[in-house]
């Protein structure tokens, strides 16, 4: 069997991390599926910029797991720590509901789903995170 492979971004500023609301009613990370022949890091530039209209650089993977969307829908899930590179202001595409900066005591309230707090909180942990 075949899994769909989702590429999505953590991405810290000020001690928070952004995520995006979805029809699911669930918080998750920026990112999406990789196109044909597309490099991970190539997609989550791509991905950011359409979801957020943000610039980021791909810093270094952080996870990689098997997320049950829905009974008999699977995704693999590859987690990378991403720095924004610049200040402009964010705006939210019509994929998401919208969006929000939280922080990690905040993530533990949101319907997060797990995988995506065990990257965050493995980013939040590096000390090169928020350079």
């Amino acid at each position: 069997m075949n899994f769909p492979v989702s590429i999505k971004g953590v991405l810290v500023e000020a001690g928070r991390v952004v995520l995006l609301e979805n029809e699911r009613d669930e918080w998750e990370l920026p990112g999406g599926r990789l196109e044909p022949g597309e490099a991970p890091e190539t997609c989550l530039v791509r991905e950011f910029a359409e979801e957020l209209g943000a610039v980021v650089e791909v810093a270094r993977i952080i996870d990689c797991w098997l997320y049950e969307v829905s009974p008999q829908r699977e995704v693999v899930i590859v987690t990378y720590g991403v720095k924004g590179r610049d200040e402009g202001e964010l705006r939210i595409s019509d994929e998401h509901r919208r969006f929000g900066w939280f922080t990690l005591h905040e993530i533990e309230a949101l319907p997060v789903p797990e995988g995506y707090r065990r990257s965050i909180r493995a980013w939040f942990a590096r000390p090169d995170q928020h350079q």
